[in-house]
């Protein structure tokens, strides 16, 4: 495969739907995005280079067509499912190795913009030019948290010396509205 600096124009189409109550965590709603893709290297057509690099004639752009579809069905207060369907297509007599299709992680285009997330996978894997995943997804909310602003401030010194760091630390936050004194002497056991 020849890898070169190229530069590539794109059209695109895009319909995005989200009813969704809250983006990490839903309970009710769903999410829909859909997108069309034709993407060249001379505004209309792509060029396909062979191996040593020369190119050879124009061959048409590739399109990607890409969808995400994601409902929440909450049962009882505190548990929800949530089934999603998603992918990228990608055709054309070529496509370019940067546009390949990648899945891993927890979210979609996290390190790249066509990044998939897939369960068990951590890290970023090529797949083919043809990807469709199904997943579902249970939550089970175990309590609610505060959604104060938590504020703090601290200031210390220390010195280090042969029995360990000698020296004191000063703080206040407005989760325990008082202030905080910290003396150490040596090291932590």
């Amino acid at each position: 495969m020849y890898l070169d600096n190229e530069h590539f124009y794109s059209y695109r189409a895009r319909v995005n739907y989200n009813s969704e109550d809250n983006w990490y965590f839903p309970t009710r709603g769903a999410r829909f995005k859909v997108e069309y893709a034709y993407v060249t290297n001379n505004f209309a057509k792509l060029d396909v280079r062979t191996e040593d690099g020369s190119k050879t004639d124009k061959t048409q752009g590739m399109s990607d067509v890409s969808a995400i579809w994601r409902m929440s069905f909450s049962f009882g207060k505190y548990f929800t499912l949530q089934p999603m369907l998603y992918g990228r297509l990608l055709f054309g007599t070529v496509v370019p190795y940067i546009f390949s299709n990648t899945i891993g992680g927890d979210w979609f285009g996290h390190y790249v913009e066509q990044q998939m997330p897939f369960a068990g996978i951590g890290n970023m894997e090529y797949m083919d030019h043809q990807f469709v995943a199904a997943q579902l997804q249970a939550q089970q909310r175990i309590g609610t948290l505060s959604h104060r602003t938590l504020l703090g401030i601290q200031a210390a010194y220390y010195y280090n010396t042969m029995f360990g760091p000698l020296g004191a630390t000063f703080g206040y936050s407005n989760r325990t509205k008082k202030p905080y004194f910290y003396l150490n002497l040596g090291y932590e056991f």
